[in-house]
């Protein structure tokens, strides 16, 4: 009888690495009800190896129901187990159901996996096949040199591919020994202060010289060397499966437009969606320097709508600084906006240019707003007029989208916005509509103004907002990020009101960037004890010492200290340690490195088990903190869907100013929805 079932295997020899990307909950969830899987871990020569510890790691597909409106749902419980091999190298595990993913683990130092540990349907439970393993039969020895042959104390020595926890320290005369090693070819790497140096070795031999390059940090923003690694992507993803493809040139556009706008023009005539994302992204630089280029843009769009949005988008950042160069934007927007003709789904562009009258307090503005409005509510009720239910759906769905477009408009516009939303019942369910939007618009309107935004939070709260969810953290976060600059006292206060626990340290931190120091000292720590508790531990610890550093460096130097001995002691550390070392890099690179190179074996690990190349992205982007090239190898490496977004956010990163090269949010620069480092989710 065949099982419907789906199960996986993996033999790991750096265990400890990827126990790092679980849940910390991992290893005490209670086995589920389910079969046996028993295996037997043995030699190449077939010989039982017995006392080997054996992780077995569990995923199940389990039915939930949402406690907010009771829908069933699916999601997924992990199960961890530790067994040990008996006497004659048998290992069993429980709890296995048909549809689980089962990954099985090695956890002995130096094991190298051979083959074996293939799941199949047994009687009465699961087999699996002899996993065959190479015991430590080596050893590694040799000296650790600087370019001029020097010999280097201190130097670490580690092979990762082996097993991370096996290493050594180079003694007085820079010489080492690595025990414990498999036999066979392995890849062995020395960091130190003062360079890196990796080679492929045969295990066994002595003498070996290992010579540590120089590596230069990128200190400085390199818009050459970034335009240079995207118009590579460019070229090696045309015509692939890479679905941003398009948007490469969107990186390049606030450090040099016209080089962006060449790079989306090498196949052809960029379509007008593409002239808009090179308008929309040059606003992230110097928008009045590139007022020139961004008219030549709009003078090759065809489409009205999209060419009014373009317009309006770029208008909205001139405005604050430049109303005289916005004001004539406006003009022009209008006319376009009115040759396009509005939908029921339509109607964005003519939004848009309400919200840059609005900026430019030009009095047709609140007009404008109630009036697209209510074009866009007529047209979907018209288009619906059978399906009351559906009508309702469509306003909520494109008001919801149009208020954060007009956020830049003020508070009094954001509200004005909403209220159109369909009201259905006071429950805290149903206000959700009402109240999600704004939270978002209210992020948005923050770079804007603080003031204005920080009282439309307020409002929110006295509303009955609930400041636990996630998106009222993330809205606080960015509007105590521009607060902190003009009332910092006005910035905490509001910080503590956030709830969440993953957005909680972010805004405690913005709030004390904008304190003196000895009222800033004790928000700094509040805000790390919080970071250190979070799911985000390990990228937000690192980010809240070293946005102390820049404002405190001895305090700074203390919080790292502290995270660092907190976060090596958690065993199911989630991402691993790549994410805090990408901030630890700058005081010690060698040791950062090590981290990188280990987590990034472990992603190798972790692919084989779940087919996911995600585990390799937290240590190669890190790796661009100390070296760019071997960041961009490691990215090279990934042969998989993760490859080409690793490499367009390493060019994101050399392109940054010095001072955002070690305080970007990490968590924020891997997410796949962020054109630049730092920048708000996409809603």
């Amino acid at each position: 009888m065949q099982l419907s079932f789906r199960l996986r295997w993996v033999c790991g020899l750096a265990l400890t690495a990827l126990l790092c990307a679980l849940p910390a909950r991992a290893q005490n969830t209670p086995a589920a009800p389910g079969l046996p899987l028993s295996g037997r871990v043995v030699s190449p020569d077939g010989k039982p190896l017995p006392h080997v510890p054996v992780y077995v790691f569990v995923k199940s597909a389990v039915t939930v129901t949402n406690a907010v409106n009771h829908v069933p749902g699916s999601t997924i419980q992990e199960n961890g187990q530790s067994v040990v091999t008996d006497p004659n190298g048998v290992y069993n595990a429980q709890g296995i159901r048909p549809g689980d993913t089962v990954s099985i683990f090695v956890d002995k130092a130096g094991y190298r996996y051979i083959s074996g540990g293939d799941v199949s349907a047994g009687y009465g439970g699961y087999k699996a096949s002899d996993l065959v393993v190479s015991p430590p039969t080596s050893i590694l020895a040799g000296k650790v040199v600087d370019s001029s042959g020097t010999p280097v104390p201190a130097a670490t020595v580690v092979a990762p591919a082996s097993n991370i926890d096996l290493s050594a320290t180079t003694d007085p005369t820079g010489e080492f020994v690595l025990e414990g090693l498999p036999a066979g070819d392995t890849e062995v790497f020395a960091v130190a202060r003062s360079g890196y140096g990796r080679v492929r070795v045969q295990t066994g031999q002595s003498g070996l010289i290992i010579t540590l390059g120089q590596v230069n940090a990128p200190a400085t923003s390199d818009p050459v060397r970034g335009a240079s690694i995207l118009n590579a992507l460019w070229r090696d993803t045309a015509g692939s499966s890479y679905a941003a493809h398009d948007s490469i040139p969107f990186e390049l556009a606030p450090y040099d437009l016209g080089a962006a706008l060449a790079l989306a023009g090498k196949d052809g005539p960029p379509s007008d969606a593409i002239l808009l994302g090179l308008v929309t992204a040059s606003t992230l630089g110097d928008t009045a320097a590139v007022a020139p280029v961004v008219d030549a843009i709009l003078a090759r769009m065809i489409d009205p709508g999209q060419r009014a949005l373009a317009a309006a988008a770029f208008g909205i950042t001139l405005a604050t600084a430049h109303p005289d160069l916005a004001r004539p934007l406006l003009g022009k927007a209008k006319d376009w906006a009115r040759q396009s003709p509005i939908e029921h789904l339509g109607g964005g562009e003519r939004i848009a240019v309400a919200a840059l009258a609005a900026r430019v307090k030009d009095r047709d503005a609140e007009k404008m707003i109630d009036d697209t409005i209510g074009d866009m509510t007529d047209g979907a009720r018209k288009a619906n007029k059978n399906n009351p239910q559906a009508a309702a759906d469509v306003v909520e769905q494109f008001l919801d989208n149009y208020a954060i477009v007009i956020a830049p408009a003020g508070s009094t516009f954001i509200e004005r916005v909403v209220s159109h939303i369909p009201a259905t019942d006071p429950s805290e369910r149903k206000r959700l509509p009402r109240v999600l939007p704004t939270l978002r618009a209210a992020a948005v309107l923050a770079k804007y103004d603080a003031t204005d935004a920080s009282g439309l939070i307020r409002r929110m709260l006295a509303q009955g907002a609930n400041a636990g969810m996630p998106v009222y953290g993330q809205a606080v976060s960015a509007v105590v990020e521009q607060l902190a600059m003009s009332d910092p006292d006005a910035a905490l206060a509001l910080a503590r009101t956030v709830i969440d626990q993953d957005h909680k340290p972010i805004a405690l931190a913005y709030a004390a960037s904008g304190l003196k120091k000895d009222q800033a000292a004790m928000v700094w720590r509040d805000a790390l004890a919080d970071a250190l508790t979070c799911r985000e531990r390990s990228a937000l610890s690192g980010w809240v010492a070293s946005m102390a550093a820049q404002h405190d460096p001895p305090l700074g130097d203390m919080l790292f200290a502290s995270a660092f001995k907190s976060l090596t002691k958690q065993v199911g550390l989630p991402g691993g340690m790549s994410a805090f070392m990408f901030y630890y890099s700058q005081f010690d690179p060698g040791q950062a490195r090590a981290v990188f190179e280990k987590d990034y074996v472990a992603g190798q690990l972790a692919m084989r088990a779940t087919d996911n190349d995600a585990g390799f992205t937290p240590p190669t982007l890190a790796m661009s903190s100390i070296d760019v090239d071997r960041a961009l190898e490691m990215a090279a490496g990934i042969h998989g869907p993760s490859s080409a977004p690793a490499i367009r956010k390493i060019a994101q990163y050399v392109m940054l100013p010095p001072a955002q090269k070690h305080t970007l949010r990490f968590d924020r620069w891997m997410e796949p929805d962020a054109w630049l480092p730092g920048t708000p989710a996409e809603h």
